[in-house]
């Protein structure tokens, strides 16, 4: 019959055979190969980034415990000095001696509830030139004493009489700041007659 030979089927006509199909079949599995061993590289690249991130996981993880443990050490700090600090503002204010502390430019920094008696002193004073503060002690020379005790490094001890006509210790002394440049503490005492009180109640 036509189209057959001995019953071995012909290739068609027009249609590849397979021995020419195999040099195409071939460069498919070289590509298939050769992405293959891309994909399996970047696969290794991936795994070696994914430990390096894992490492520097538990690095930070490692820092993140210091720090949480250094800002519970920190804030206990805090805490202590804050609890000082109320309790020499109690002890400042409690004495009866008015307390002012100066910079080396004589700027007002601090100063305790008492020496609002002896001079006008708010808290919008803070910075503020001693010199601009108002004060009940005549026409004594305040910030002249203040320059020759900075000067000097001695302290300076006067004994004025206020517009009141109370008699006040006053006293300058250098004392160490933060910073490279000394600062003055300044204290105003009110001198009172008080032994014969004293005497009246022990006897």
């Amino acid at each position: 019959m036509s189209g057959e030979t001995n019953g071995i089927d012909l290739p068609m006509s027009g249609q590849p055979s397979l021995l020419e199909e195999l040099p195409s079949r071939l460069d498919d599995m070289h590509e298939l190969e050769t992405s293959n061993t891309e994909l399996s590289d970047a696969n290794e690249r991936l795994l070696a980034a994914m430990e390096e991130l894992q490492s520097l996981n538990v690095a930070l993880q490692s820092v993140n415990d210091a720090l949480h443990g250094m800002n519970i050490e920190l804030r206990g700090k805090l805490e202590g000095l804050r609890h000082t600090t109320v309790d020499v503002e109690l002890m400042l204010n409690g004495v009866d001696v008015g307390a002012v502390l100066l910079n080396a430019r004589l700027e007002v920094r601090n100063f305790n509830a008492t020496a609002a008696r002896f001079m006008a002193l708010g808290t919008e004073d803070i910075g503020k030139s001693l010199g601009r503060v108002r004060h009940d002690l005549g026409s004594v020379p305040i910030m002249e004493l203040c320059r020759q005790a900075l000067v000097t490094g001695d302290p300076i001890e006067r004994i004025f009489t206020a517009s009141s006509g109370e008699s006040i210790a006053f006293r300058a002394r250098e004392v160490g700041l933060e910073s490279a440049d000394p600062g003055l503490m300044l204290t105003f005492t009110e001198l009172r007659s008080t032994l014969p009180q004293w005497e009246s109640e022990l006897a």
